[in-house]
């Protein structure tokens, strides 16, 4: 059997500790780091697609509207609204605050009881960050990618 013994003084021992937890810290802050939203791929036509496709939704695959979008870099009350429409179905755009987007806007032709039906795509760098359903015409709406309305 092997004994080690270290003599050491209460001042490197503290140093020791706090060494020790910092350490534990920096882990934890690098391994929540990495627990942020699911990457969503929008990065071409067909992963785009298939992200309305997993919704059930269906339409011509070629978006009728492309348009870069700025999100401003304070929210007013309607982009308020709209982020928590955005947080309800597991986006936020908060992180994407002064940035710009591309939108992208396909015709959606089973959504139920609806002629019009548009899905808005917004993407940033490959990655689809928000959107939502709504109609184009005059008493239309507005709800999330499950097309249940939003309260």
């Amino acid at each position: 059997m092997f004994i080690c013994s270290v003599k050491m003084s209460k001042r490197r021992l503290a140093l020791a500790g706090a060494a020790i937890l910092l350490a534990i810290l920096i882990g934890v802050g690098v391994a929540l780091s990495g627990k942020a939203e699911p990457q969503r791929d929008g990065g071409d036509n067909a992963a785009r697609v298939a992200f309305l496709a997993s919704f059930g939704w269906s339409g011509p695959e070629e978006p009728v509207e492309t348009a870069e979008v700025a999100i401003p870099a304070e929210f007013g009350q309607v982009y308020e609204n709209y982020n928590r429409l955005q947080q309800s179905q597991g986006f936020d755009l908060t992180p994407y605050k002064g940035k710009t987007a591309t939108r992208y806007t396909y015709t959606i032709t089973n959504f139920p009881e609806q002629e019009d039906m548009q899905a808005h795509l917004l993407v940033y760098e490959n990655h689809i960050i928000g959107g939502d359903l709504s109609s184009p015409r005059l008493d239309g709406f507005m709800c999330g990618f499950s097309g249940e309305p939003f309260e």
